[in-house]
Formats: C-alpha cells, structure tokens, sequence
C-alpha cells in the first residue's frame, strides 16, 4: 500500500503481473470538506475490499486527492459550453394541404357567411336565429388530393365545413363554404339525404345561458333547502358559497325531445368529486323557451315532479334531509400533496435531453420530418387530433388517421343523471379543448410546442402550445440478440436502442382528460394511444348502489362505466387498389410422413373479404384472427404479397350495442369494419347521434351497403377502449399510464427485411479468432457540452 505524490490510494498485490484498472473518482463538491480520519480509514477499507473481490491480478486506483488532512476540494471546472442546436422548423418543400384553418381563413368565412344571414354568437343572440356553431377544415377529395401528392396536379382548393344552429326553421344545417381564403359559394352537405333535426343539436352557449336562468330560480325559490341542506352552499342570485353544476345526456330519443338531466356540486378544486345531491330535469324543446322549464327534481333518492312538490315535502318533513358539514374539509377531492413524503421524492429525476439538437423537423405549419417518416397533422374541431399522409421511407402507409368520436357509457340505480350519461364527447367539445400542455410534466422539456387556432363561439381563438411533437429514448432496445456458446460465454452480442417521434395533444372534458399519441417507430410501424387522467363522474347517495357503484368518500360514488375509441385508418398499400384479408389459425389433426402419430398443429386459413356485407367483426378470443390490408398485385422479394396489418391491444365490447338509442354510435358495435372508401362517407360519426340516437343522421351501418372490397380503395374503422370500474385508488384522479387503449398500424411483408437495419446505431459485439472482444458502435458520439432543457412559462389562458 502506498500513497502517490498525487494523493491516490494505491493497493497493488504482490505477484501481479497482468492487472485491470478501477478507478473510483470521487469529485465532490467544492464545499465538502473531509475532516476525520474515518473517511480515510473507510477509503482504505473500501479500496481492500475491492482488491480481494477482483483477485490478485488487478489494481484499484481509488483518487481522494484534495481530501487528505480536511483540505476542502479544488474548485469545480468551468462549466462546458451549451449545445449548438440545428434548426429543427422549415418552410415547406411542398404546400401543405391538410393544414387547420388558419385564423384569416376563419375570418374570411365569417365575412362571408354575415352576408347570407348567418352570424356568430353575441349577447343579443336569440335561439331563433342563424347561427355559427362550428367551422373546420373540409379536406379535399382524395383523388384530387393524391393528384398533388403523387403527379405534381395542382394543389387542391381549400374549402370549410361549417354547422350552422338555423334558427329560424328550426333546423341544423352544413355548408361547404369556399374557395378559400377568398369564399364565393357554399354548398349544402348532406346525409344520404336526412334532415338533421333541431332537437339533435348539441348545446351551444346561447342555449345553456337560457338554461341557467331555470337554475339560478330554483335555487332562489328552494333558498331555505340548500342552505340547510348543502352547509350553505347554494346556487342563488347572490351566493357567497356559490355551487356550479353539470349537465348530462343524452337528452332524448327522437326528434320530438330535449330533456337533460343538471347536478349541481360544490365549485372547489375536484368539484367533479363533490356533487350535494339534488338533481335537476329541465324540458326544453324547439324554439319557444316559453314552454320550457323544470319536469322533474331528484332529491336524497326521491323524485319530485316540481319545484313547489320539493320545497311542500321539505318543509312538511315528508322527505329524508340532506345536512352536509358546512365546515366539511375537502382538500381530499384536490391534488395538494399529503401523506409523508417517499424517500427520494426530494432527488431531482432523469430527464430527457437532446446532445446535438432535434433529429426532426418542422416544415410549417404542420409537416414533421423524421428518421424516414414524413406526415402532416392536424386537430378537427368536431372530432380531434389526425394526422395526414404518413409516408415511410417513401411508401404511403396511410392516407388518414382520424379519431371519429368517443364514447363513455354509465350506470346507476339511484342517481338519474349518472344512469342517463351515455356520452359521446365530441358532443362535448373534444375537437374545442385541446388546451395548453405543461413543459416538463405533460410533454418533456425538449419538446416543441405548438398552438392550435379554432374557431370558438364568435371567433378565432389561439389555444396556446395545445399539441407537443418530441423524441423519446424508449429505454428500451428496438432489437437485440445475445447468442450464447453454451460454455459459459458468447458468440455475438447485436442491439440497437430504441427511439421514436411522438405527435401529443390533450382534450380535457369536463371531468375527464384525454391524452392522444400518435408515436411513429423507426422500423415503420405507427401506434395510436389513448391514455385516460383526470375525474371519476361521481355522484352523492345515502344508499351505496352496490350494483352499479363504488363508494369512494362518504356519501361518494363512482359508478361502472366503459370509454371507446373509433379510430378512420385509411390505408394504402403501394396504391390504393388494395384488399383486405383475414388470416385465422385454426387447430388441424393431421398425419405427416416424419411422424408416427397424429399431430396437433395450428393451420392457416387466407380469406379475402370480397364485399361490405361481411366486412365487420367483434374481436372473439376463442377464434383470433389477423387484419392485414394487402396489394394482390404488389409482392416483395419472396413473393408475398405486400400488406399492412392492424393490430389492437385494448379490445373491448360496447355492452350497450344492442339498444335502441345505439343506433347512433353503430361504429362501435365493431372491433373493426372495412369499407370502399367514398368521398361522402368521410365521417364515422356525427355530432346529432347523441341528440336524437333513434332519429339519427348517420349510422355506420348505412356505410355497409353491399360494395365491392377486392382491388379497391379501402377504409378500416377501428374500435379501442376498456372498462373502468372505480375505486378508492381513483382518488382525487385516476392516472393515466394504467387506463390507456392502444393499437398499431404495422408493415405486414411491406419491406423485404426490418427497415431499420438501415440505422447505424447498432451496438454489435463478437470475437476474433483468438476470442477478443471486436466491437463495432454505430451510434452518433455525444457532444461534451451542456443541453439546453428548461420548462417553458405555462400561462393556461386561450383566447
């Protein structure tokens, strides 16, 4: 043992003549400061035991200089200098034409749509006026649009869909307004011609403003029952514990009903946990408000058919009263932390960062550039996050990816509003919510964030860093093998890292916040992910509702509900004149000619699916079966006709797709359904099917109309979700990462090997002849400099 002039620890055994180095660098600080001799005396310890677990045929260097005698370490080097990043936005090699509405673009429609009667909302709205409820892009027609993609045609003109509150008819109608931006025509849309009825609408500023009024005059009138009931809170012209309340759906079956069903709860943080248990119907069909007003009242599990029934019952003793704490402590519906504190929790976490900038890029507005992949995306107002010719290495894997609507279905024995819901959010304003997602929290500190501009209300409104596009190291190896020898070494080691484009955006309704993924892979595959957070729809019950519920609080209930996700994948396989085929194994007893006995195999049975009539399927676990999207006549180096397949990790059965009112959410019945794709059948659903479901505009069944599937443009509708039974772990919200829906779209004999062994960054590990490791590392060396990674300020405002 000796110590070097240096300061180190030297142990170095006797005999030594072939050694490995370990050294342990100890950089502390530059005001921590050693000051007993036990630090040395552990050093020494640590440095023996180091020797006697390596052998004697090594030495450990352990570096305390500076450290001796309680001097304090030298000072800390200069900082390295920060990373130079490359340009990740660009102006576009080719016009974009699926990009959003611009906000000029809105405007021009606007102008032009005042001309023709129709307005925006104000506060002179009345409900028998024309009225703008939506406008959105209205993407050109398909051959039109490959046209430019492929032909170098000129681009497509640009063109609007906007829903229009007629009033005065009273109907609701759709205009295709355009050219833009400069707009001379609109055209009517139509539904394989039906009217869409008034009462089918969903509501609009206008029309809860009306609603309120009912509200706020019950509460007046019934001022002793909430204060007494509900601790003061009350929903009175002038509260000072003002309640809020929520409405639910749907509100009707035909066209001839608009009822709905309002609870109110106490307006704090988690209010969607703090319902007080009063329930409200309001009747308000067509446009006579004077014929609307409150039908029936639900209170503490009794139904009352008015105001003055309830307020008589109440105050005669007829009816069991509800006393709520008025000094009740409800931080417990919040998310201010509590309980001690996990050790490590005050220990900074890993963190993503980018050594030489991003590997992407931006060409605006809406065009990414990835690793191979080239897409465009975008956000429907009336739907949501899409995204728009997805190519791969310069093969189109589809020309749409599009959410189509979400549904979320409930139960109760006890409470009207909660056995009423049955939700289809774009209703709801899925498409109108994509509000701004926190750096370093929702997305990493390395992303880009970008604003989504929509039309809302009366104008275009600016929903600040709503969408986030980032790489993510996986963690995760993309492929490897370790091939053993088989006498306690190797053969070879290969591996590369894992890493892939994420495309974010986040809708909260209400109570409830989707997170939606498009993830696109190196090796050319594309997952849609659907993650769940947010609030349990809870209700308030004396009764626990066993059959239906889970009690999470006192007098707290969440009740059994499902989410489904319809997904439009237009696919096209080198073109579009494709076919669909179903691969299903299926268990043979067979005899072969090396076997004695008789062998148990699984078989494969090809079925291409030649027309509409038989091209829908609910997932069956006792017969699974691969959806592959081929081209017949397009085959890969061995013969195999090229494809895509589509594959589910969420399958899930709409348990409701037998009931009347499903008509209106068809799609869903289907864990998937393929259709020839057609211009006018653009939509798996509408906003009108929540409204009057058995009066509907559009049932995804009419789409299945006998069409002819063999070498043609074909569509695949695809269903997602899961079932969520709540419980005591839900509260105050329920995470994300363990309630999500997935699903990936896969080259299915597309390429002639894996497409990314065109990636370098392989780690590949072998020996030479005299079995000495040879190794060759493809990844990009990393920079000595420092990444710039800090969140961004989060303002939360939209305007």
């Amino acid at each position: 043992v000796s110590t070097q002039s240096t300061g180190d620890l030297a142990f170095k055994p006797s005999g030594s003549t072939k050694k490995t180095v370990l050294a342990l660098n100890l950089q502390m600080g530059s005001s921590f400061v050693v000051a007993t001799s036990a630090s040395l005396l552990s050093l020494f310890l640590f440095s023996l035991l180091c020797a006697s677990v390596l052998g004697n045929q090594n030495e450990i260097n352990i570096n305390f200089a500076g450290l001796l005698n309680g001097v304090q370490a030298p000072p800390s080097p200069a900082p390295t200098p920060s990373c130079t990043f490359t340009q990740f936005e660009s102006t576009p090699t080719k016009a974009t034409i699926f990009a959003d509405l611009s906000a000029d673009e809105i405007n021009s429609v606007i102008d032009f749509l005042l001309t023709k009667n129709i307005h925006t909302f104000n506060e002179t709205s009345q409900i028998t006026d024309n009225i703008i409820k939506t406008i959105e892009f209205y993407a050109p027609p398909k051959s039109e649009s490959l046209r430019y993609l492929d032909q170098n045609a000129p681009a497509p003109a640009r063109y609007a869909r906007v829903i229009v509150y007629a009033g005065s008819i009273p109907e609701v109608k759709e205009y295709k307004v355009g050219p833009l931006p400069n707009p001379t025509s609109m055209e009517p849309i139509t539904y394989f011609n039906r009217t869409i009825q008034w009462n089918s609408r969903a509501p609009d500023t206008l029309e809860y403003n009306i609603l309120n009024t009912f509200l706020v005059e019950l509460s007046n009138q019934a001022h002793r029952l909430f204060e007494e009931s509900f601790g003061g809170w009350t929903y009175s012209t002038n509260c000072t514990k003002c309640l809020g309340y929520t409405d639910t759906a749907p509100r009707g079956s035909t066209a001839s009903t608009r009822q709905t069903w309002f609870w109110f709860f106490k307006n704090l943080k988690g209010k969607y946990l703090l319902p007080i248990g009063i329930e409200v119907l309001i009747n308000h069909p067509g446009t006579d408000t004077s014929k609307w007003g409150i039908a029936r009242l639900l209170y503490n599990g009794v139904v009352f058919n008015s105001t003055q029934d309830l307020i008589d019952a109440y105050n005669n003793n007829q009816v069991p009263k509800i006393r709520l704490n008025p000094d009740a402590d409800d931080s417990w519906a919040s998310f201010d932390p509590r309980g001690p504190r996990v050790p490590g929790d005050e220990v900074p976490p890993p963190n993503h960062y980018e050594p030489a900038g991003k590997r992407w890029k931006l060409e605006k507005p809406n065009r990414v550039n990835y690793m191979g992949w080239e897409f465009e995306f975008g956000i429907r107002p009336s739907a949501g996050l899409n995204v728009w010719n997805a190519m791969f290495k310069g093969k189109r894997i589809a020309y749409e990816i599009s959410l189509q609507d979400t549904l979320a279905s409930y139960s109760s024995g006890v409470s009207a509003y909660q056995a009423r819901s049955y939700y289809q959010d774009p209703v709801w304003g899925l498409g109108t919510s994509f509000f701004e997602l926190k750096s370093g929290v929702d997305c990493p500190t390395t992303a880009a964030f970008i604003n989504y501009t929509t039309f809302v209300r009366d104008k275009p409104r600016v929903f600040k860093n709503a969408i986030c596009i980032f790489e993510q190291d996986l963690a995760y190896p993309l492929k490897k093998h370790y091939e053993t020898d088989f006498t306690g070494g190797y053969n070879f080691y290969a591996g590369s890292a894992a890493y892939a484009l994420v495309l974010r955006a986040s809708s909260t309704i209400y109570n409830y916040d989707y997170v939606f993924d498009y993830i696109f892979y190196p090796h050319g595959v594309i997952e849609i992910k659907t993650s769940l957070g947010g609030y349990i729809q809870a209700f308030w019950s004396s009764s626990r509702d066993s059959d239906y519920s889970v009690v999470v609080q006192d007098y707290i209930l969440g009740s059994l509900h499902d989410h489904i996700m319809g997904f439009k994948i237009d696919l096209d396989v080198e073109g579009v004149e494709n076919t669909f085929r179903k691969i299903t194994p299926v268990v043979e007893q067979v005899k072969l000619p090396f076997f004695d006995d008789i062998q148990y195999q699984k078989r494969l049975v090809y079925s291409n699916i030649t027309n509409e009539v038989n091209s829908t399927f609910k997932y069956n676990y006792d017969a699974p079966a691969i959806f592959t999207v081929i081209n017949p006549t397009r085959l890969n180096k061995w013969g195999t006709p090229k494809g895509i397949r589509i594959v589910s990790s969420n399958h899930v059965k709409n348990l409701m797709d037998s009931t009347p009112n499903a008509k209106g959410y068809a799609w869903s019945k289907y864990s998937m359904a393929v259709t020839k794709h057609k211009d006018s059948e653009r939509f798996g659903a509408l906003l009108y099917g929540q409204g009057t479901p058995l009066d509907y505009v559009l049932s995804f069944d009419d789409y299945l109309d006998g069409d002819n599937l063999e070498q043609q443009d074909l569509v695949c509708w695809v269903s997602v979700g899961l079932l969520h039974l709540p419980h005591s772990e839900d509260i105050p919200t329920q995470p994300p990462l363990s309630n999500e829906a997935r699903l990936f779209i896969k080259p299915f004999n597309l390429f002639d090997e894996d497409p990314s062994m065109a990636l370098r960054s392989e780690v590949i590990i072998s020996k030479d002849e005299n079995g000495n490791p040879q190794v060759y590392d493809g990844r990009p060396k990393t920079p000595s400099c420092v990444p710039r990674a800090e969140e961004l300020p989060y303002d939360g405002s939209w305007n």
